[in-house]
């Protein structure tokens, strides 16, 4: 069953959330908040959340607020704005460690596929500007430009998940507290394979695939090490600061999913999946609406949509009766702007998935021991299974980084197995086929092939990645053609 999330409004959410990181010093007296454009792609709220939230928040003296300038923290605590920052960071310091190493494995790949997809124009204007930005000192305004720059790379690949993903990780990283500090940056000095912030936007603009992801590694991983070391430091310095609980959090679905397309959504999947029989009738509404916890006008609302999609028909005084979609149906529900919106974000997933979950699996693969091969091998030999499912929830169970962990979780929402099922008339042939690629990673895995486990797990997700966006190009879907699947 879908799990279905506190009622809340999106003003709610984000105020909630921009409250609580102020109050607990994530964003600390003095500090900028994200622009407006930044909190909209972080959050996948629209510009009038946005605006709205930030008047609440300036009203109450939380925030600044000025036009065309960055908008500034006020609110202070009790203790002084230096120890405020520095609490935070301490209290957080395995989580933010863990961010930094989650940047190190999940955003080369991103940036090195994402800069395929830019144009030589694209690059030539960005040159100009990094090279005018080489002459700039201040290393917080070197930074800067270079954020922009892999910000505005990630745009172009066309990819949401990408950008939003970005911007999540880099909110935690609370790099501008570091970089402000000299006993930081003296530490960072130390390291020899990072001689410039500049040295992995020179391989971004040659467009060296080996050299970007290998640049990006290694910078993630000097600013992972380094302050680990610096918070060893400072927490001696404070010795009464105690750690909290893990705190990184990223949210796919927010700003864009609704309690309604979020029934529809699994409605569908258990269609595809073959729950709900071709011409059987659903549930009755008020079943529904119980299984669900919602109102009956939001099973109505959810099954208009499904009709509408050419799922199903509403009978009076029957009940809705479950169809199969035919190409006609999908090609008359890629022009219902939400739906076609949503299979958009469903290939994201998909390409996204394909990076994520090779880095995954390998670093995964040392915690699965005999006892969970057996156990999984029991579980796939279930026709009715799809292997590629069960062997994620395998990773997913054996990830040790927690970020990592909280990546997967949430870009495996968008999958709805069932949802890429159903536009085949025989669903049993394309599990039988998907099942029989996913077999060869399960070997790779029980043989204790760790490199070659990954690499097919990519590969699984490549291919469903590869049919889907052919599929939808067939039915008129033309947006996703320059959707790049990774190599």
């Amino acid at each position: 069953e879908i799990s279905v999330q506190d009622k809340q409004t999106l003003f709610d959410y984000l105020y909630k959330t921009l409250h609580e990181q102020i109050e607990n010093g994530r964003f600390p007296y003095g500090s900028k908040l994200p622009s407006r454009s930044h909190l909209c792609e972080t959050y996948n709220v629209g510009m009038r959340t946005v605006k709205d939230v930030l008047m609440r928040l300036k009203i109450e003296g939380y925030i600044q607020t000025q036009e065309r300038k960055p908008t500034i923290v006020i609110y202070d605590s009790l203790h002084t704005h230096k120890d405020f920052e520095v609490q935070y960071v301490l209290e957080h310091k395995s989580s933010i460690v863990a961010v930094y190493e989650t940047l190190a494995s999940l955003m080369p790949k991103i940036f090195a596929l994402s800069i395929q997809n830019c144009s030589d124009d694209f690059l030539k204007h960005w040159q100009k500007r990094l090279n005018r930005a080489k002459n700039n000192n201040d290393i917080g305004a070197r930074k800067q430009i270079n954020i922009r720059f892999l910000h505005d790379i990630l745009t172009q690949s066309n990819n949401q998940l990408f950008k939003s993903l970005f911007f999540s990780l880099e909110l935690y990283t609370h790099s501008s507290f570091f970089l402000e500090e000299e006993d930081f940056l003296q530490l960072l000095r130390t390291y020899p394979q990072f001689p410039d912030i500049f040295w992995v936007s020179d391989a971004l603009l040659n467009k060296n695939d080996n050299e970007i992801k290998s640049r990006f590694q290694k910078i993630y991983s000097s600013f992972a090490e380094t302050v680990e070391k610096y918070l060893i430091q400072l927490s001696s310095r404070y010795p009464n600061i105690h750690e909290k609980q893990f705190s990184y959090t990223w949210t796919v679905e927010v700003g864009r999913d609704h309690y309604y397309t979020q029934i529809v959504r699994d409605l569908i999947d258990k269609v595809g999946l073959g729950f709900y029989k071709k011409n059987e009738f659903l549930p009755s509404e008020a079943q529904l609406a119980k299984q669900y916890k919602v109102s009956i006008s939001t099973i109505k609302r959810s099954l208009s949509v499904l009709n509408e999609l050419g799922y199903g028909e509403t009978i009076n005084g029957k009940g809705t009766k479950i169809y199969i979609q035919n190409d006609q149906y999908t090609i008359k529900s890629l022009n219902n702007k939400k739906y076609r919106k949503d299979t958009i974000i469903y290939l994201n997933a998909l390409q996204l998935m394909v990076l994520n979950i090779e880095v995954a699996a390998f670093l995964a693969f040392e915690e699965i021991d005999a006892r969970t091969i057996a156990n999984l091998k029991t579980k796939i030999q279930n026709s009715q299974n799809i292997i590629l499912d069960e062997l994620f929830h395998c990773i997913l169970e054996h990830v040790q980084l927690k970020p990592l962990k909280t990546v997967l979780q949430e870009n495996n929402k968008v999958l709805y197995w069932g949802y890429y099922l159903s536009f085949y008339y025989d669903e049993s042939q394309i599990i039988q086929e998907l099942n029989s690629k996913a077999m060869v990673a399960f070997e790779y895995l029980s043989s204790g092939n760790q490199k070659d486990f990954a690499k097919e797990m990519s590969k699984c997700y490549r291919d469903v990645f590869h049919i889907v966006k052919k599929h939808m190009i067939s039915f008129g879907l033309y947006e996703v053609k320059r959707l790049i699947a990774p190599r």
